[in-house]
């Protein structure tokens, strides 16, 4: 493919597939193609740094962190980039000090004369002296880009349950956007989700009691060795969502066009997130997701897109990045809220592995 015809997400989409089959030299090409296209999408940059050296992956995540100073990725890249350096710097050194006195010269070059002058010891206390300063800045500079992250490094894991296949209870009234859902069918026969535990507490009309049409029904996704395939009903100012589940990333469309991208944390092994094409079907400012031995109150920007499957925003963890749902979306309160603004009733929510 030209790759002056070539669009962001096509070229984004490359390069995360050469980088898992670890073909560094291709995810480099296909990376700078998506920075000299796109320079300010972050994804780029960071995925450069991941392919690269540590002195070149640290410039790379600076410009990442030049274009989002806010990215957790960029800062624990940082993190990764300046341990490996200082592992590169304390290899050189430990070799250096176990061996000073050994010849410069190949055994094949000629023996040094007698008035060929050797390092004194005098000069390999300097450079190690110069070694060891110049990791320690190194380091300096890194926890001073992480502080951060420091929380996130050492938070702790709680197994975080989430309403399975039921509604959960809210505790303040849907806002109007809410209400206006052209997809919500009334009825007086009670449906799947309707449980005692997941309907709203404040609100009794069937407004948001959903009808799930075929478009609530989980398909296969496309294959995606040559990028997101576009769902036929996006047309260039439809806004859509599309959750990746293999690499934890939610993005936010219009069009063709990525607009915003979040790392996040999907279902585990045993309560996976749903594949499929959905529609957003209610929008909760704060809701309460109870279920059989849990209990999580005001849980904040919730989006249901199936059943009790939602995207929300967390407090009870940090690590995003890595499954760790009862199926639900969970995203940075934040970032939540940004998506929560961005859609509206009726968004088509795509999921795909």
């Amino acid at each position: 493919m030209p790759t002056n015809s070539m669009t962001p997400s096509q070229a984004l989409q490359k390069a995360r597939e050469y980088l898992r089959t670890k073909n560094y030299p291709e995810t480099y090409h296909w990376a700078k193609i998506l920075t000299e296209i796109s320079p300010e999408m972050e994804d780029g940059w960071l995925i450069l740094a991941a392919c690269t050296k540590p002195e070149d992956s640290v410039r790379y995540l600076i410009k990442a962190l030049e274009i989002n100073p806010g990215s957790q990725r960029a800062r624990q890249g940082m993190n990764w980039a300046i341990k490996r350096l200082r592992q590169e710097k304390e290899k050189v050194t430990a070799s250096s000090v176990a061996s000073p006195n050994l010849p410069t010269q190949s055994p094949l070059q000629k023996t040094p004369s007698a008035n060929t002058k050797k390092p004194s010891s005098h000069n390999w206390m300097w450079l190690k002296i110069s070694a060891l300063a110049i990791v320690s800045i190194l380091v300096l500079f890194g926890v001073w880009l992480s502080l951060p992250t420091i929380k996130i490094v050492f938070a702790e894991q709680p197994i975080v349950q989430r309403p399975q296949g039921v509604i959960p209870k809210l505790t303040i009234t849907p806002t109007a956007t809410a209400t206006a859902t052209a997809t919500s069918t009334p009825t007086a026969t009670p449906t799947a989700t309707a449980t005692a535990t997941s309907k709203p507490t404040e609100t009794a009309t069937p407004t948001f009691t959903p009808t799930f049409t075929a478009t609530a029904t989980p398909r296969p996704t496309m294959p995606s060795n040559y990028g997101v395939q576009i769902p036929d009903e996006v047309d260039e100012n439809t806004r859509w969502i599309d959750v990746d589940l293999s690499d934890q990333m939610v993005y936010a469309y219009v069009g063709e066009n990525i607009v915003n991208s979040f790392l996040v944390s999907t279902g585990l092994p045993l309560t996976p997130t749903v594949i499929g094409q959905f529609h957003i079907w209610g929008k909760y400012r704060y809701a309460n997701m109870v279920g059989p031995g849990y209990n999580l109150p005001n849980v904040p920007f919730t989006m249901y897109f199936y059943k009790g499957y939602g995207l929300h925003g967390t407090y009870w963890h940090d690590n995003f990045g890595y499954p760790m749902s009862h199926g639900c979306v969970n995203m940075r309160t934040s970032e939540a809220e940004w998506i929560y603004d961005f859609a509206s009733v009726g968004t088509l929510v795509n999921v795909h592995e």
